[in-house]
């Protein structure tokens, strides 16, 4: 009997699966395998392909804290980097890793099997801005407090407190709200989950 050795060599995209009586044996023995050759013989190292993603920053800028991964066997998952890999982009959020740039319904995460090797690009969800009119009102917490952008996809943004004592009013004015229009016709709000870049206004009465 022999002990079937590891095997001493590479092959580019593939790993060792072990020796077969043939050269596309489908049931190969792996190393370490105690083996009784019945005659003469020779094996083949048998191959299975493995592949590779590779994290694209899609329009950010960052050195990827993981460039690439392997499957480590062929048809094995690959556990993907969670956040955004050392990723950034102004005035975006990150919202996941797909496989076709710029389209969220290819979204994948988790413990995924690649089918050949590819692109992970980047899922970028653009930060919106809101801007706080202060309509005649003056003092630092005003000008510290002139406009706020959302932190995540989706997430809301608190308005200002007018009530700050570093807030000075219009004069002979007392704040009132804040609200979606200047004359106050809209919709009071105490914050707001924008979906563009907007305005919103002090009232004051």
């Amino acid at each position: 009997s022999i002990t079937l050795p590891a095997a001493g060599f590479t092959k580019t995209d593939s790993v060792f699966v072990g020796w077969g009586r043939t050269a596309t044996d489908p049931a190969p023995m792996s190393a370490g395998t105690v083996w009784t050759p019945t005659s003469t013989c020779t094996l083949y190292a048998i191959w299975g392909t493995v592949y590779t993603v590779t994290y694209n920053a899609n329009n950010g800028t960052g050195t990827a804290n993981t460039a690439t991964q392997t499957q480590s066997a062929p048809g094995a998952a690959i556990a993907l980097v969670a956040d955004n890999n050392g990723f950034t982009r102004t005035g975006y959020a990150f919202d996941g890793w797909t496989t076709t740039a710029d389209d969220a319904t290819t979204k994948v995460s988790g413990n995924y099997v690649p089918t050949a090797s590819e692109n992970l690009y980047a899922l970028w969800a653009e930060l919106f801005d809101v801007t706080f009119d202060w309509q005649g009102a003056t003092g630092t917490y005003v000008t510290g407090h002139a406009s706020a952008e959302q932190t995540s996809k989706g997430a809301s943004v608190a308005v200002p407190d007018a009530s700050d004592v570093n807030v000075t009013p219009p004069t002979g004015k007392t704040f009132k709200e804040w609200n979606t229009k200047a004359d106050g016709t809209g919709d009071a709000v105490t914050s707001v989950t924008p979906t563009t870049d907007m305005t919103i206004y002090a009232i004051w009465q």
